[in-house]
This record gives structure tokens, C-alpha cells and sequence, in this order.
């Protein structure tokens, strides 16, 4: 239950926004027929709250987590035919480094620190890129269901990968202990980190996308 009310709650990666989810309800595990259906789509949800709803930071959330859908389709160049015209957020593409002022100081000791990057697919994924293999032994800070482990991009590279970070906590700081040292940072930093460094702006429009809703979740979860 949530808010007292039962949910069924679906995983999707941001840029499947628009495909559809056919959700039916049976009468019990024998019935060969649901008692009710329902077609939807996260876009559509949000869409319908950002229609209805008078709680401004909610519609907010939303309108950013569209914008994040939106960033994610450029990127992967998928379902483009769906893609909405515009970002709610008009001054997404012209936010900088500077404007990222939800970080903490980066402090690291000891681990072969070589750059971050976040892999965007059912869930958000944070990425310490490291020269040489770390064995991670724990995490600290950041969510409550934060987890970190030794792992290899797909690029070859070895990182650190941190998961289970909502977004509604982007901004908290984590720390990952190594057989080396240690790491500390934040999800806004590694987002803000891409914006200052990389050179692909449609990655960059995907960071800025993510701290944009990060901001819009803390608000609204707060």
C-alpha cells in the first residue's frame, strides 16, 4: 500500500516514456479473463497530473521527469516519432556548470580516480571511473537503499558503480570505501561533472535533464 491506497508500479528507462503499459487485473491466480484493463504510459500520467493537479512543486515534478524522457530519446536516438517538440524546461540546454549549484566538494584519498559518468536505463546508474580495478567494501550516505560494486563499462573502463540513489536525494553526498581509499561525491556532481567536461551535448542535455528533475523530486519529497 502507498497513502493507503495499493499500486502497481512498473520499472521503465526514462527515454520508454511514451510506450504503452497494459495493466490487468485478474479476480485471483486461476481466472482466465481480468476483471479490468488499463492502457497507459508514464508520459501520459505525467501529462495528466501537469493537466488536473493544483500542486504546483507535483506538476513541476513531472513537467522535469518528461523533460529527463525527452534528453534520454535524443541520446539514444529511440522513439523518436514520440518525441516531444520542446522541453518544458526552456532554459534547460543553456544551463552550465555554474548554474549546478546543488553539489557538494568532491574529497577522494587513495583511489585511482580517472572520471564519472551515469549509465540511464531502468534505474540510474552513477559511474567512478577508476584507472585500475577497486574492491569496493561499502557505502555510506546518499539513499538509503545505495549500493556500490567493483564492475566494467561498456567502454572497458573500470569503475566504481553506485546504484539505488533517488532522486529525490541527488544532491546527498555518498562515500564509497575501497581496499585503496575512499571516494566522496553526489549524484548533482557527477551530473554537473558531465556538463563541465564532456563533449557530447546530447549527454550533456541528459545531465542537466537529470539535475533538473533532481531539484523538482527533492522539492517535492522534501
Amino acid at each position: 500500500p502507498w497513502n493507503g491506497n495499493y499500486i502497481i508500479a512498473q520499472s521503465q528507462a526514462p527515454a520508454q516514456m511514451h510506450e504503452d503499459i497494459l495493466v490487468e487485473l485478474y479476480a485471483n491466480d486461476e481466472a482466465t479473463a481480468p476483471v479490468a484493463s488499463l492502457t497507459t504510459s508514464a508520459a501520459a500520467l505525467c501529462e495528466n497530473v501537469i493537466a488536473t493537479s493544483n500542486d504546483a512543486e507535483y506538476v513541476a515534478l513531472c513537467k522535469s521527469l518528461l523533460d529527463y524522457g525527452r534528453s534520454a530519446q535524443i541520446l539514444f536516438s529511440y522513439d523518436l516519432a514520440d518525441l516531444a517538440d520542446s522541453y518544458y524546461n526552456e532554459n534547460l540546454q543553456n544551463m552550465t556548470a555554474a548554474d549546478m549549484a546543488k553539489t557538494i566538494p568532491a574529497a577522494m584519498s587513495g583511489v585511482s580516480f580517472k572520471g564519472v559518468s551515469m549509465t540511464v536505463l531502468s534505474t540510474t546508474k552513477w559511474n567512478i571511473i577508476t584507472n585500475t580495478a577497486e574492491t569496493v567494501s561499502g557505502i555510506t550516505g546518499g539513499s538509503e537503499d545505495a549500493s556500490a560494486a567493483s564492475g566494467t563499462l561498456a567502454d572497458g573502463n573500470n569503475a566504481i558503480i553506485v546504484s539505488g540513489i533517488n532522486a529525490a536525494d541527488f544532491a546527498k553526498a555518498f562515500t564509497v570505501e575501497t581496499n585503496n581509499g575512499y571516494v566522496t561525491l553526489s549524484a548533482a556532481m557527477i551530473a554537473r561533472a558531465i556538463v563541465k567536461a564532456s563533449n557530447n551535448n546530447n549527454y550533456k542535455d541528459l545531465a542537466r535533464a537529470f539535475y533538473a528533475y533532481g531539484c523538482a523530486a527533492e522539492a517535492f519529497f522534501a
